[in-house]
């Protein structure tokens, strides 16, 4: 009974107080004598109607609803009091307790229901006003919540009213007094109390009196309802947002965490590096539990002050009203140390999430006007241990740096896992992945990174057990758990949810067909290189560009930001050092997803297409899928970028359109884009406006490129977009308006740098590009009137108006197949041309070639020709490789050993001098030039002769490069006009 503990908590009242406390006591008991109704003011028959602990998957929301039924209305402190009369004390289903609400108070003098309810239950549409606002204190599924008497109110009138419910411990239900039938036997708990659909605990009987437990029974339709008689019915969720609100909202009585604390969803649900970066930098304000495995200091900066903690109090929480009986939020001492009360476990004790370092000492209060005595503080387990190589929940080091500053500033964001098993087993850092498209994995095949786990609701199970315990011993029950698991109903609802995560969004049976995506001619070229050469598709070919059902290992934690002397990641697993697969990731949205690969070991996408070229791809396991790495680039000098203009495509853009000319209007829509300041397109300025916050209007601005827009704000500087606008070339003009085939037209407009066609009417002609503004053609053979258009890398420009083509020209026209080669150094290759004639035109036409690279020939066969074609063969030449350094010189081809006699004469000169000199002990100069002539003169006598000069160099070779190769034919009659033909030639 929660009197018995009101009792020990009153025990340092004076023998004064008690004495009075007596005799309100024995006064109150004479009017009850004389008066023939109940009095008011008494609080002995008002009790408990009806709690919920939370609804639709939000423990925030809670109610509670007490009825009057004696009229008792001194609820609050009375005159010349600091203590309520009465409050509401609260337990888990351990027995513990876990917090008081004190009434600040008191209600009005009728017999009408009092709403206690939370802010969150008070900012539900068309909820009634709660005549008081508490914090969420109902503990869910198991627990127990009295109405008693303050026993720190001498002048309190003895009542206990209590509900216990779920799994709460039989032998301290306890049992209820004060009421109007005495003391009732609480009994054991009634039904459990979820947070899932719309259920509250109701009590049946309509007498004044006390009543057990079991008179609570489960109500689908809550009824709160306030003094005023306003009421609610709550609306019943569906099991989709009832997932949602688990995932943002529900600690499962951990550390703190939620789901939503690793998986951003306005971030795709996934921790990239910058959203760490940006949490951290306010964690001493917020106490982000993400960051519950920092120390002060760090082993490798200065960290912050966290873990989670046990205080102790040397007593309860006393101070007067308005504080609520518990500490709440930020707590702060005089030594100027801080901390924020994560839950009170019993009256005197609290977790709190760090106090060490400085340690929290003396007074320590909160906003609320609470306060209390530090008899100690005990650090918990989940930070590092100084000094020791024993990790806490998480490592900051691998969470928030990499030893590679240039491609990762903001760190890698790996999370600790343990896949392989909890210590002494060695976990393993990967980043927390994303949610998208979990819907779209069939055939059985597991979640996770590594694919290592069967469903949904163990990878929800399994992240409340790793990522939310209280200390590493991660116990679910006992008498001191660190968590609760989820109930069947939460799992359900979770995996609901996390299935419902599609991008795109929404239920069109063709959202992932691919040609909704494939909109610019660089994803098209993208797209037929990622489903052909590149051989993308041979794992990513599924419905959201997954699906396959394999895991590979393709050597990614082999890399070397992965060693040692780098990040020095353990092995995936252990043993065998790097043998794990992993499981082949859904694209959809992947430009958005960044880092990439399962440890973050990828800054961009181009870096991953790189990976597939590497040393570490190619002696990989998974590589024999292959034959060998994928090198990109040698599809085409566009292959890589055009490739990631397709997967940007299929990714979701904060801008629109994702695409246009210049002067193209643009929307950008961001709340990080709040208050901007400035706006560029691949670094050109653009103007633009800001109406409503986060929404952007502008242009694209003359000189643009296809790139990433960035906008500029005065918080976090420039934020650069993950996706590119394309830039598409546009043409305002050209002249002359018509003319005949042949005939020089010069189109201007914008963006055709690069630029790979040009036609009139559908035919083909020959082209230069002057600048990024101008394109000098000829009219074709065969050209038709009709618009010009100019074809880049970026789109198709298309004409407003017709070019009139006249008559006259040129009776035939050139058509090259290809119009362009790659070829190596030292290779050939071939272009045909085909020749369209005009009726009755058959000359023979000479074939000519300018604009060949160095050390370049070329050929035609046949040429001349009468015929309707004719094959020009290009011929490279290898680049030479650089000569060795030299080495001695051979002796002379014509060295004669017949000379011996000459060498022997000049050793014996040498001798006797040496000789001579000995007693003088030195060697005098003179002997050296002798000596040194000798040598000189056996050489010059030994038949031979100076070495031959070197060789001259090899001729270079064919430089690398793209060129502009113009073939043109030429007609056997003088008075016909020449035709000519560009062709690219791309030498490697």
């Amino acid at each position: 009974m929660y009197d018995e503990y009101g009792k020990e908590e009153a025990k340092g009242m004076t023998n004064r107080h008690k004495n009075l406390q007596f005799t309100y006591t024995l006064a109150i008991g004479v009017v009850l004598l004389l008066c023939s109704s109940r009095a008011f003011a008494t609080n002995d028959e008002n009790h408990i109607q009806e709690i919920m602990a939370g609804v639709n998957g939000n423990s925030k929301i809670q109610f509670i609803v007490i009825k009057q039924e004696g009229g008792g209305n001194f609820w609050g402190p009375q005159a010349g009091e600091t203590q309520s009369r009465v409050m509401l004390v609260f337990f888990d289903a351990t027995g513990r307790e876990t917090g008081k609400f004190k009434f600040p108070h008191n209600v009005p003098l009728d017999t009408n229901t009092q709403l206690i309810a939370t802010q969150d239950f008070a900012n539900l549409t068309g909820a009634p006003t709660p005549d008081f606002i508490m914090p969420p204190l109902l503990n869910p599924i198991g627990g127990k919540v009295c109405f008693t008497n303050n026993p720190l109110n001498i002048n309190a009138f003895p009542r206990t009213d209590c509900v216990s419910y779920g799994s709460f411990p039989a032998d301290q239900t306890g049992s209820d007094s004060g009421g109007c039938n005495g003391v009732v036997s609480a009994g054991p708990p009634t039904a459990a109390l979820p947070i899932m659909n719309t259920v509250s605990l109701k009590r049946t009987s309509t007498s004044c009196g006390s009543v057990p437990n079991t008179d609570f029974t489960i109500n689908t339709t809550p009824t709160p309802t306030n003094d005023a008689g306003k009421t609610l019915l709550i609306p019943l969720g569906t099991q989709v947002a009832q997932g949602e609100n688990l995932f943002n909202g529900e600690t499962f009585q951990g550390n703190g965490r939620t789901c939503a604390s690793c998986h951003i969803a306005s971030l795709n649900f996934a921790l990239p590096p910058s959203n760490i970066q940006s949490r951290f930098s306010n964690v001493s304000a917020t106490f982000d539990p993400l960051f519950i495995g920092e120390t002060n200091p760090s082993s490798f900066d200065p960290g912050f002050d966290f873990n989670l903690n046990t205080l102790v109090l040397t007593q309860t929480v006393s101070s007067a009203a308005p504080c609520s009986g518990t500490l709440q939020g930020i707590i702060t001492s005089g030594s100027g140390a801080k901390a924020k009360v994560l839950t009170q476990v019993s009256p005197t004790t609290y977790l709190v999430l760090g106090g060490m370092n400085p340690a929290l000492s003396g007074t320590v209060s909160d906003s609320n006007s609470c306060s209390g005595t530090v008899m100690s503080m005990t650090a918990g387990s989940l930070s590092a241990i100084a000094g020791s190589s024993v990790l806490g929940l998480e490592d900051p080091k691998r969470m928030r740096t990499s030893a590679d500053t240039a491609n990762f500033p903001q760190g890698r964001g790996l999370i600790l896992e343990n896949i392989d098993g909890f210590p002494p087993t060695a976990p393993v850092f990967r980043k927390s992945p994303h949610l998208l498209n979990l819907n779209q994995r069939f055939g059985g095949f597991g979640f996770g990174l590594s694919g290592s786990v069967p469903d949904l609701q163990s990878f929800a199970t399994g992240a409340v057990t790793q990522h939310f315990p209280r200390t590493l011993a991660r116990n679910s029950g006992g008498s001191d758990p660190d968590f609760r698991l989820p109930t069947s109903d939460e799992l359900a609802a979770m995996e609901a949810f996390m299935r419902s995560l599609d991008f795109p969004a929404g239920t069109d049976p063709n959202k992932f067909n691919l040609s909704n995506f494939v909109i610019t001619a660089a994803q098209q070229r993208g797209f037929n290189a990622f489903f052909g050469a590149a051989k993308c598709s041979f794992c990513h070919s599924g419905t959201a560009l997954g699906g396959s059902l394999a895991a590979f290992n393709t050597g990614v934690v082999n890399q070397t930001i992965n060693s040692a002397g780098m990040d020095n990641l353990p092995c995936e697993p252990a043993s065998p050092c790097g043998s794990r697969a992993f499981s082949v990731r859904q694209l959809f949205n992947i430009a958005n997803l960044g880092p990439f690969f399962h440890d973050s070991s990828a800054a961009t996408l181009k870096d991953v297409l790189a990976f597939y070229n590497s040393s570490f791809f190619a002696n990989s396991p998974g590589s024999q899928f292959f034959s060998g790495p994928i090198n990109t680039p040698a599809i085409g000098p566009t292959a890589t970028d055009d490739i990631i203009a397709f997967m940007e495509g299929i990714s979701f853009s904060p801008f629109a359109p994702t695409f246009g000319t210049v002067g193209t209007g643009v929307t950008i829509t961001s709340t990080n884009f709040t208050g901007a300041t400035a706006v560029s397109f691949n670094g050109v300025a653009a103007t633009f406006t800001e109406n409503p916050p986060g929404t952007i209007t502008t242009t694209v601005p003359a000189g643009a490129t296809t790139g990433p827009i960035t906008v500029t704000t005065p918080g976090s500087g420039p934020l650069k977009t993950t996706t590119r606008f394309t830039v598409t070339p546009a043409i305002t003009s050209f002249a002359p308006a018509n003319g005949q085939v042949g005939a020089g037209v010069t189109i201007t407009g914008t963006n055709f740098t690069g630029a790979t066609a040009v036609s009139f009417g559908g035919r083909a002609a020959a082209f230069t590009v002057s600048n990024s503004g101008t394109v000098t053609t000829t009219v074709p053979f065969g050209a038709a009137t009709g618009p010009i258009t100019v074809t880049t890398l970026d789109g198709t420009a298309i004409s407003a108006t017709s070019f009139t083509v006249t008559p006259g020209g040129p009776p035939f026209g050139l058509t090259p197949t290809p119009s362009s080669q790659n070829v190596s150094a030292g290779a050939s290759a071939t272009y045909t041309f085909n020749v369209s004639r005009n009726p009755g035109f058959a000359d023979n036409l000479t074939f000519s070639v300018t604009g060949l690279p160095g050390a370049t020939t070329a050929s035609f066969s046949p040429n001349p020709t009468s015929g309707n074609s004719s094959t020009m063969t290009v011929t490279t030449t290898a680049r030479a490789q650089l000569a060795p350094w030299p080495t001695l010189w051979p002796p002379p081809a014509n060295f004669s050993v017949r000379a011996w006699p000459l060498w022997a004469i000049c050793l014996l000169v040498m001798v006797l001098l040496a000789h001579w000199e000995r007693a003088r002990r030195h060697i005098p100069r003179w002997v050296f030039a002798t000596g040194a002539f000798a040598v000189l003169l056996c050489i010059g006598c030994g038949g031979g002769s100076a070495p031959p000069p070197p060789p001259p160099p090899p001729p270079p070779g064919t430089p690398p490069g793209t060129f502009t190769i113009t073939v043109t034919a030429a007609s056997s009659n003088s008075s016909v006009q020449p035709v000519s033909m560009p062709v690219t030639l791309i030498v490697k």
